[in-house]
């Protein structure tokens, strides 16, 4: 008589349940990762965004710009920052305010809006202030 070969029910049982049970930790896990993949995409956006308008309002300041024109020149370039990507984009962008502070900037990522980063306004010391520079 013959040998046979193969596997038992019972291990072809096991090996199924174990499947299933990776299965259902891995794949929520999965989601987990490329939520978090997309926040820190987005907040990589809000930076190179911050990091544009930090570096045109400097440069404006540097050639003798005044303040409230170097501001507007920085906002404008940083509301026109193109991504190689398609997935990605800036609406609206932020607008220019006197007294500096900070704006919500949304970004646009795989044609959802996330969640508005803060960007930090350029502002020039006592510009917009009631009192003399350098009195209390």
């Amino acid at each position: 008589m013959k040998k046979q070969a193969g596997f038992t029910l019972i291990e072809i049982v096991m090996v199924l349940v174990l499947l299933g049970i990776l299965a259902a930790v891995a794949v929520p896990k999965y989601f987990d990762l490329q939520a978090q993949a997309e926040e820190r995409a987005t907040d990589a956006i809000a930076a190179e965004y911050q990091a544009q308008l930090n570096g045109k309002f400097a440069q404006e300041i540097l050639a003798g710009t005044a303040c409230a024109t170097a501001r507007q020149n920085a906002i404008d370039a940083a509301n026109n920052i193109t991504f190689t990507s398609t997935t990605a984009s800036i609406p609206t962008g932020i607008t220019n305010t006197v007294s500096g502070g900070q704006q919500d900037l949304v970004i646009k990522l795989n044609g959802k809006d996330k969640t508005a980063r803060k960007i930090a306004i350029p502002y020039c010391g006592s510009e917009g202030a009631t009192t003399t520079p350098g009195t209390p």
